[in-house]
């Protein structure tokens, strides 16, 4: 028969890498789009790591907040012409 403890240890570590199953299944999106993107790292304070063998293609999160704030700026220019 198996002690109660070893039960117990066996169900706390079935539970914890479930989590950690879950969790990274989430939160891969995010984890890749900030893989290779330099606004990623630098929003992060991590550029002095950025590795220089990388390309610097931007994520489609900040190719977005980009798209979106040259929209508001022509309009800015739209208006005040």
């Amino acid at each position: 028969m198996i002690p109660l403890m070893y039960l117990w240890a066996g169900l706390f570590l079935v539970v914890i890498l479930a989590q950690s199953v879950l969790l990274c299944w989430y939160g891969w999106p995010a984890i890749r789009r900030m893989m290779h993107c330099p606004w990623c790292w630098q929003s992060c304070h991590l550029m002095q790591h950025y590795p220089a063998r990388w390309s610097s293609t931007m994520c489609p999160h900040h190719a977005q907040r980009i798209r979106a704030q040259r929209a508001l700026q022509r309009a800015q220019r739209l208006v005040h012409s």
